[in-house]
C-alpha cells in the first residue's frame, strides 16, 4: 500500500462519459462508518458493492451497519451524541427535520470543487435534497408506486391483465371489478385470496384521485378534501363493502408483502425502489407490474407517489473528504449498473434506460413502465415534523380499519390533528430547528 495517500475513482465524476478532473486523495488506513436502512436484499446489493469500495482503494475500509428496526431513532441518536457516521441514508420523508437542525454536510461546494457532473442523475434525485437553496444529499434510488400483480391469479379467473401505457390506466370500476373477480373464498364467504393487499399504502393511493397531503405552503391538510373523502371511501368499499382486501390489522401476523409472495393476494402496490428488490429473488412468483389505477377526480399530469431515498454526509463526520469520496463512487454508472441488476432503481438515466434495469430475463414484462412512470412522479413532502405528522394520520385511519369511524369523519380528524403539526412545522422552519 505504502504511505502515500491513495487516489479515489476519479472516473465516477463524469455522468456521460467526459473526462473527469483528477480524484481527492483519502490516507490509507481511513475507516468509514456508513449506517443503512435497508432490506436483506437491498443490504446484500449495497453490501456487495462497499465491498467493491474497499478493493478499489486498498487500505481504506467501509465499515457498515444496517438496520431495519428503529432505524431513525439510532441514527438521532448517534448524531445528537456527536458519533455520527460518516455516511447515512434516509427515505425520502423523514430527513427535513435533521436537515433543519443542521445534520448534513452540504456538498455543493464539493459538487462545484471536483466538477462533479450531475446531469445524468434523474430530477428527483437531486432536487428533493435540497434545503434552504443548499445541496445536501443525493439519491440513493429513485421510487415510485407501482401496482404489482400476480399473472397466474388473473389468467385463473379469467380477468384481462392490466395495461402497460400510464395515459390509459386502469379506472377505479375497473380495478374494482378485477379484484373482485380474482378474490377466491372460502365457504363463509371471507377470503382465502385477497384480490389486493397494502392498504396501508394510502399515501401512494390517495395521489391517484388528486389529494395531495398538504397545500403548497404546507400550512394545510388536504386528507380532508373530496378528492380525499372519496379516496378514504374507496379503500373502505375494497376492505368491508366488496371485501377484495387484506385488513391492515393483520399485516403483524402476515405482512402485506408476504402476502403477495406466498400467493394469497392477487396485487400489491409498492416502490418501485423496494418492490422489484422484494420480488426478484423469489423465484416461485410469477409477477408483473402495472400503473397504479385512476380515480375519476384526477386532473393532474403527476399522481405517483414517490421519491426514493438519499444519501447524506453528517455535518460531523470525521472524515468528510473520505466520505465525499465514497458518495461520489455510489452515485457512479457503476454502482448504478451493479445496483440496478438487482432490482434496485435507478439514480441515473443512463442506467435507466439501459439493459440493467430494462432486462429481458425478469419482469416486468413492459420495460417502459418502468421509465415512463418517472413523468407522473409527486415528490415527497418536506416537512420538518414528518414522523408526528404520518403518525397522527395512522392513527386515525387505524379506526377505518377496525371499521368504527367511516370515511369522511376520517378525513376530518385527520385534517384537525394534523394541522397543528404544520403549524409546528412553520415554527420550526422559522427557529431552524
Amino acid at each position: 500500500m505504502g504511505a502515500a495517500a491513495l487516489p479515489l475513482l476519479a472516473a465516477c465524476a463524469g455522468g456521460r462519459g467526459e473526462p473527469a478532473p483528477a480524484a481527492r486523495t483519502v490516507p490509507p488506513g481511513t475507516t468509514i462508518s456508513y449506517l443503512g436502512s435497508h432490506n436483506q436484499a437491498e443490504g446484500q446489493l449495497v453490501g456487495g458493492q462497499m465491498q467493491a469500495f474497499e478493493q478499489k482503494a486498498p487500505g481504506v475500509k467501509v465499515e457498515v451497519s444496517y438496520l431495519t428496526a428503529d432505524y431513525m431513532t439510532k441514527l438521532r441518536t448517534l448524531l445528537a451524541s456527536g458519533t455520527p457516521p460518516d455516511l447515512f441514508r434516509t427515505g425520502g420523508t423523514p430527513w427535513a427535520q435533521l436537515a433543519n437542525q443542521g445534520a448534513m454536510a452540504e456538498i455543493d461546494s464539493r459538487i462545484k470543487r471536483d466538477r462533479f457532473d450531475l446531469s445524468d442523475l434523474i430530477d428527483a434525485a437531486v432536487a428533493q435534497y435540497t434545503w434552504r437553496g443548499k445541496q445536501l444529499g443525493l439519491g440513493s434510488n429513485v421510487g415510485y408506486t407501482l401496482l404489482y400483480y400476480n399473472p397466474e391469479a388473473f389468467r385463473q379467473a379469467g380477468v384481462p391483465l392490466p395495461g402497460d401505457d400510464w395515459a390509459t390506466p386502469w379506472t377505479w370500476d375497473q380495478f374494482n371489478d378485477a379484484m373482485r373477480r380474482v378474490t377466491t373464498r372460502q365457504g363463509s364467504g371471507e377470503p382465502d385470496r385477497f384480490g389486493f393487499t397494502a392498504l396501508d399504502a394510502y399515501m401512494r393511493l390517495l395521489v391517484t384521485n388528486g389529494a395531495t397531503l398538504t397545500d403548497e405552503a404546507e400550512t394545510r391538510t388536504l386528507y380532508d378534501t373530496p378528492e380525499a373523502i372519496d379516496t378514504w371511501q374507496w379503500i373502505d368499499d375494497l376492505l368491508r363493502g366488496l371485501n377484495v382486501a387484506q385488513n391492515p390489522l393483520t399485516y403483524r401476523e402476515q405482512p402485506s408483502d408476504r402476502t403477495f409472495i406466498q400467493g394469497k393476494a392477487a396485487a400489491w402496490v409498492g416502490s418501485t425502489a423496494d418492490g422489484a428488490t422484494r420480488f426478484v429473488g423469489q423465484k416461485d412468483l410469477t409477477w408483473d407490474v402495472a400503473p397504479t389505477p385512476r380515480g375519476p377526480r384526477l386532473k393532474s399530469d403527476r399522481w405517483i407517489f414517490g421519491g426514493g431515498s438519499a444519501w447524506w454526509i453528517a455535518a460531523g463526520s470525521p472524515h468528510p473528504d473520505a466520505a465525499w469520496e465514497f458518495l461520489k463512487y455510489m452515485e457512479s454508472p457503476e454502482v448504478g449498473q451493479n445496483l440496478a441488476l438487482g432490482g434496485f432503481a435507478p439514480i441515473r438515466f443512463s442506467v435507466l434506460n439501459s439493459p440493467a434495469w430494462l432486462r429481458s430475463d425478469q419482469p416486468p414484462k413492459s420495460k417502459r413502465l418502468l421509465v415512463d412512470g418517472l413523468k407522473k412522479l409527486l415528490p415527497f413532502p418536506k416537512l420538518t415534523t414528518w414522523d408526528a405528522y404520518s403518525a397522527a394520520i395512522d392513527a386515525e385511519v387505524q379506526s377505518l380499519w377496525k371499521g368504527e369511524r367511516r370515511a369522511r369523519e376520517v378525513a376530518e380528524r385527520i385534517r384537525a390533528a394534523t394541522d397543528p403539526i404544520l403549524a409546528e412545522h412553520q415554527r420550526n422552519l422559522k427557529a431552524g430547528r
